[in-house]
């Protein structure tokens, strides 16, 4: 099959390294957890217990899943803005607010030096400070020094359903986390039928597409005590973390060089470049926002799969600037499980709409 993009399958993802534990926080008292979403909330409960936290200080840019944590503990969230600029993605930081834990990430595994010097301010200001780290985890260029908290998501770099949660200090008293049982059962039965069909098996696509469906449906509610599956476990020990870095910095670097010749299409990455120790999750690419719908479908007819970070939500509260990286991001996948000959076809494709 020539597919690009969606979910991961069993077999795509390389398991002949020494696992993800070098991309753990140095220092920090880590533990594995389902999803990112189950490690937010587990932090928040345990820094619940030593502080008070009426107010946390958001980016604008993110997804719900990343408030829904907040709301849920009674916690007024606060939003900063966040946008895209000529050279990559920026955020308007008010140093004075008045919130009690301030989020920080960077976008895309391509790092903002700029988020290291607000930890840094924010922490010497006394304010609790974590720090999502799902987008930057196999980059080699970030500071978790100045952060009470961090956490993240493997399942977002390869296939797996495990994410992490680590904490500058000793935890207070971690719980027994469970399995998530039908979850964990249904993802990997829908990785094992993906598998399948991308080896051109006579397996219904819908099949794996709904199971994979109703289990993110299934986690919007029910997503808080749970750890990884045994299976899970097992591939973050083997994971072949350089091989995958290796392989998202060759194809995003191809990808930015000929996307940014299309700008009189419409389309741009504001990334001009991959740096030394970035490495990209998705190459973002600017849109124009009246094209972006028909090209995404174009490409989805080409059996070119981008996803658009995020869709924004009841959740969110946005002003026009930062409602502008929303109406006109789009994902270019850029993974292990492609070429450099599928980012040709991919751009290719683009070129042809």
């Amino acid at each position: 099959m020539t597919e690009i993009g969606s979910e991961f399958w069993v077999g795509c993802t390389p398991l002949d390294g020494t696992g993800v534990a070098e991309l753990l926080p140095a220092g920090m008292d880590a533990h594995y957890a389902l999803c990112g979403r189950t490690a937010l909330e587990l932090l928040l409960r345990d820094a619940m217990q030593e502080r008070t936290i009426r107010k946390a200080y958001l980016p604008s840019y993110c997804c719900h899943t990343m408030i829904e944590p907040f709301v849920a503990k009674g916690i007024q969230v606060v939003f900063y803005d966040v946008f895209f600029t000529d050279t990559g993605i920026e955020m308007d930081f008010d140093r004075e607010h008045t919130c009690d834990l301030v989020f920080l990430m960077d976008y895309f595994g391509f790092i903002n030096e700029g988020t290291t010097a607000i930890a840094q301010s924010q922490k010497a200001n006394g304010k609790l400070v974590i720090y999502d780290a799902t987008h930057s985890l196999f980059c080699e260029n970030v500071d978790y020094s100045h952060y009470d908290y961090v956490f993240g998501s493997f399942r977002k770099w390869f296939g797996v359903n495990a994410g992490f949660c680590a904490k500058r200090d000793s935890w207070t008293g971690f719980p027994v986390l469970v399995q998530n049982v039908a979850y964990s059962e249904k993802r990997n039965a829908a990785f094992t039928d993906k598998r399948q069909f991308m080896a051109g098996a006579p397996v219904d696509k819908q099949r794996f597409l709904n199971a994979f469906s109703q289990a993110e449906k299934s986690l919007e509610t029910d997503y808080v005590g749970y750890g990884p599956d045994a299976q899970s476990l097992e591939i973050l020990k083997t994971v072949n973390v350089e091989y995958i870095r290796q392989k998202r910095r060759e194809n995003a670097a191809f990808a930015i060089e000929k996307i940014n010749q299309m700008a009189s299409l419409g389309v741009h990455s504001p990334y001009r470049q991959v740096r030394d120790g970035d490495c990209p999750l998705f190459v973002p690419l600017a849109v124009v926002p009246q094209i972006r719908a028909d090209l995404r479908q174009w490409l989805i007819e080409n059996r070119v799969y981008l996803p658009i970070h995020w869709p924004l939500s009841d959740l969110h509260r946005t002003s026009p600037r930062s409602d502008e990286i929303y109406n006109k991001e789009l994902s270019l996948v850029c993974d292990q499980r492609y070429s450099l000959e599928d980012m040709k076809r991919a751009i290719t494709i683009m070129r042809s709409v």
